[in-house]
Formats: structure tokens, C-alpha cells, sequence
């Protein structure tokens, strides 16, 4: 018999492979200089404003690394549910996975109807602790659960975007050369 957890183990260290490697993808991509920054002045007012520019996307191979650490973050996931029906039957059933959904009721629903009535193989006390405690929901503490699975969905459609427009900024903090700072709000 394997280690408990042992593939969810390795699922989460492939996943912290995947984020230090994207780590070093985006101070690569930083070191490009993929935007601008500079500071215009309107002629009608005489405002001055400062504007950023982004020049180029992110590279692919990025959006690809962000894919592939979160799909491994959420597989690990399943390997613990498996593991878990595992033990408790003896076998393992390739559609068994770690409930997650939108709303508890939805999660409550999902478990009495799929995770219950399958054989009644996962403790009740798993579920009470999924449903109760880990509250993978989107209003629940699970919520980054949530938003993992969410992600993990997303990206089996399309790469993931791995962009944010600016559309305002509320308060900016000026040092000059003394050390002295101003606050523009």
C-alpha cells in the first residue's frame, strides 16, 4: 500500500516547481521593460498626469506555467479524495474528485447526491469537515478553493490572461530629494 497522500503530495510540489519557475519568467519578462511610464501635461488645463503603457503581453510560456501550477494545485486536490476512498474501499473510482461549488447549498447538494449515495464510501465525518469546516464555496473560508477550481476551469477553455488594466489611481506618495513627501490624492 502507498503513503497516504503521497500523489497530492507530489501534485503540490510540482505545482511550487511551476510557481518558481514563474517567478523567474516574470523578473525576465520585468527586466524587458514591457511598459512606459511617463508624465504628460494637458495644454488646456495645464494638469499634468502620469500615463503607463504596457508594450507587450505576456509571453506565453507564462500564461502556459500559471495554467500548469494551478491544474496541479487543484489535481491534488482529487488525489486526496481518492486516497481517502481508497482506504476506505479498497478501490478507486477514476470519477471521484473533490467537491467544490459555487454555494453551500449547491456543495451540500452535490455531496448527498454523488459523494453519499456512490457506495457511501467517503466517512461522514470527511464530508461534515468539507461541508463545515473547509467550506469550498464561493462565500465560504474555501473560497480560494473556489477560485482555484474556478481558474482550473477556465484555463482547460483558454490560456489565462495574465493582464490588469489600470483604470484609475487614487493616491500617489512623492518623495523629493530631501526625503520630504507629499501626498496627491
Amino acid at each position: 500500500m502507498s503513503e497516504l497522500f503521497h500523489g497530492a503530495r507530489l501534485k503540490i510540489e510540482r505545482a511550487n516547481e511551476h510557481i518558481n519557475d514563474l517567478y523567474r519568467q516574470s523578473r525576465d519578462f520585468s527586466n524587458t521593460r514591457p511598459y512606459s511610464i511617463s508624465v504628460e501635461n494637458n495644454p488646456e488645463t495645464g494638469d499634468s498626469f502620469l500615463k503607463i503603457s504596457t508594450g507587450e503581453p505576456a509571453p506565453d510560456r507564462m500564461l502556459l506555467t500559471v495554467g500548469d501550477a494551478i491544474h496541479n494545485l487543484r489535481s491534488a486536490l482529487d488525489f486526496v479524495m481518492s486516497d481517502i476512498e481508497f482506504e476506505t474501499t479498497g478501490a478507486r473510482d477514476p470519477h471521484t474528485h473533490f467537491p467544490i461549488r459555487p454555494t453551500r447549498n449547491e456543495l451540500v447538494n452535490a455531496i448527498n447526491g454523488g459523494l453519499k449515495k456512490k457506495g457511501q464510501w467517503a466517512p461522514k465525518t470527511v464530508l461534515d469537515f468539507i461541508v463545515d469546516e473547509v467550506q469550498p464555496y464561493e462565500t465560504g473560508r474555501g473560497e480560494p478553493l473556489w477560485s482555484l477550481n474556478a481558474l482550473d476551469i477556465e484555463d482547460k477553455h483558454r490560456l489565462l490572461i495574465a493582464k490588469k488594466d489600470v483604470t484609475h489611481i487614487r493616491t500617489i506618495n512623492c518623495k523629493d530629494g530631501t526625503g520630504q513627501v507629499s501626498r496627491a490624492e
